[in-house]
């Protein structure tokens, strides 16, 4: 498209592109200023729900006015292609700013005031963000931030409407003008039949997941306080120069994000201001009851940081409660992971395993755990499969010494053999399974392959009852790390056979409903997914793995 001229703008250069657009320079022929382009890619200018999700970006953003927040200009077509016209920021993001160098106080502190205040404003107009995260914070040359893409964006006033702008005020201001919103869809749109449900769901992706707020891991109602936990993620990565909640799949995540308390930001950063960890701690409060309950609190708080850490004076922070509550938890963490690491020990210890020592194992371990396969034709043998495979998959995956891809890399890739696991993503190991009942009892038949030669260096047969997954998945797991030749500290072993949950039925339905969601391309596997689930939730009220499975499905 370089030199073309769209409507009365000339394109100049390609700046950049992504999965929901591509962005080029471009010189406005009747004001003579440089603006940005972005344009639906074509293989989604057709998709329903992308060219609502890109009208929706463009409307939500062009209701808002704010220094913090990318200005829309106009949306429109070319060719039947649509496109929004944005004003053009020189920088970069801020998920590429915390890649270059940590940030300095001040610097943190002023681009942290500035976000929240452009949140604030956005929150005024009834506009929750949703998608709140590095990538979509834009850092100028000149330190201002800008928030971008407002795609996921949900309105909560009526019809589409701002909270705060009446039909009468609308009226009074004119079209165009700042405090109109116009509706997002209406029956003059070819997209006024899509679900609502079907744009405002986030994605699954890791790098969203990752700064996502309970409520949305668990697939509830949102408002504006899950922009506030999402801000909250993104200010302690930009504290401390990592996520507080990460992990090797987007269960793992999911986990953190529902039960556990991220490491202090000043034990990982002991150079920031003290009442910086008590305002990062009540923006990530589970229970958003707890949390921050406006934007306009929490600016306030941090401009008041900034002024206290200027003068060199310490006051104490509103959010200080947190630091007590947080304190008694990480006590009560560490004893049960004390108490559960001790009782671990055994089970690597005497776990018989039968296996023949066929090669020699490589030092660079690059596994791939291929689906796991039932010599059966039942469906709930399928499922068992295929949930085991996710969950071996993630236990093995959190090994420092491992290298290992996630499932959904390995279906999305259609790995489903030997030489596609070395060509398509690079393994040298692989781990072959198959399921047969014997009875009460299941067999699993464990397979160690060196990709190279396709030959076995490493075979166990494990029999358990079927009954009792959480030995089975255990001697499974055990085993593989066996052959593997995996040196596993207590605390590792204690993460290995953790199951989220002490109710067995509770573990049993999750893993069904685990093999059911990986195999979500029937829709009636997505729905026995969903059910699985809260049977599970039924049999333990706080089980965060199968929360997050219900969320997902």
């Amino acid at each position: 498209m370089l030199g073309q001229t769209v409507s009365h703008y000339r394109i100049l250069e390609k700046l950049g592109g992504g999965g929901m657009g591509v962005v080029y320079r471009a010189e406005d022929l009747t004001l003579w200023r440089h603006v940005a382009l972005k344009f639906l890619p074509d293989r989604l200018a057709a998709d329903r729900v992308a060219l609502e999700r890109f009208q929706r970006e463009a409307q939500a953003a062009s209701a808002l006015n704010h220094p913090n927040i990318c200005t829309i200009h106009e949306i429109s077509h070319h060719d039947s292609q649509p496109f929004i016209v944005m004003e053009l920021l020189e920088g970069q993001t801020l998920k590429h700013r915390l890649t270059a160098k940590s940030l300095k106080t001040e610097e943190l502190l002023d681009l942290a005031i500035q976000i929240s205040d452009g949140l604030d404003a956005a929150h005024q107009k009834g506009i929750v963000h949703r998608d709140i995260k590095p990538a979509n914070i834009f850092v100028t040359s000149r330190g201002q931030a800008k928030i971008l893409d407002f795609g996921l964006a949900k309105l909560t006033g009526s019809r589409g409407r701002p909270v705060g702008v009446t039909p009468a005020s609308v009226g009074q201001q004119g079209p165009g003008q700042e405090g109109e919103a116009p509706p997002l869809s209406g029956q003059d749109t070819p997209t006024a039949s899509i679900d609502r449900e079907q744009l405002t769901s986030p994605g699954v992706a890791i790098g969203t997941v990752a700064y996502m707020s309970p409520e949305q891991a668990r697939g509830e109602e949102t408002d504006l306080r899950t922009d506030l936990f999402s801000f909250g993620a993104v200010l302690y990565e930009m504290a401390t120069g990592q996520a507080p909640f990460s992990g090797n799949t987007s269960a793992v995540i999911f986990t953190a994000i529902l039960t556990q308390a991220p490491r202090p930001p000043l034990e990982v950063n002991p150079q920031l201001p003290p009442g910086l960890d008590a305002i990062i701690d009540k923006a990530l409060e589970k229970n958003r009851d707890l949390r921050y309950q406006s934007a306009s609190d929490l600016h306030t708080d941090l401009k008041r940081l900034k002024r206290d850490t200027a003068s060199g004076v310490t006051t104490a922070p509103t959010a200080a409660p947190g630091l007590t509550r947080r304190t008694k938890l990480l006590v009560a963490a560490a004893g049960a992971l004390l108490i559960l690491g001790l009782a671990a020990i055994p089970l690597w210890r005497w776990i018989p395993l039968r296996r023949g020592s066929v090669g020699r194992i490589a030092e660079q371990k690059n596994l791939v755990v291929l689906p796991f396969q039932a010599i059966a034709t039942e469906g709930q043998d399928q499922a068992y499969c295929a949930g085991l495979t996710e969950t071996v998959t993630t236990k093995l995956a959190a090994l420092p010494s491992l290298e290992v891809p996630q499932t959904s890399e390995v279906r999305q890739r259609k790995v489903d053999s030997i030489e596609r696991a070395r060509t398509e993503l690079g393994a040298n190991l692989v781990l072959e399974a198959s399921w047969q009942h014997a009875g009460d009892d299941v067999r699993i038949n464990l397979s160690l392959i060196d990709t190279r030669t396709a030959r076995q260096l490493q075979t166990d047969t494990i029999t358990a009852q079927a009954k009792d997954l959480f030995a089975l998945q255990d001697r499974v797991v055990a085993s593989a790390v066996d052959m593997l030749n995996v040196r596993v500290q207590p605390q590792q072993a204690q993460e290995l056979t953790a199951h989220g949950t002490t109710a067995l039925g509770a573990y049993d339905f999750y893993v069904q409903g685990l093999g059911y969601l990986e195999r979500s391309d029937l829709p009636q596997n997505a729905d026995n997914a969903v059910a699985l689930f809260q049977r599970a939730l039924k049999e333990d009220t706080g089980y965060a793995l199968a929360q997050a499975g219900f969320g997902r499905s």
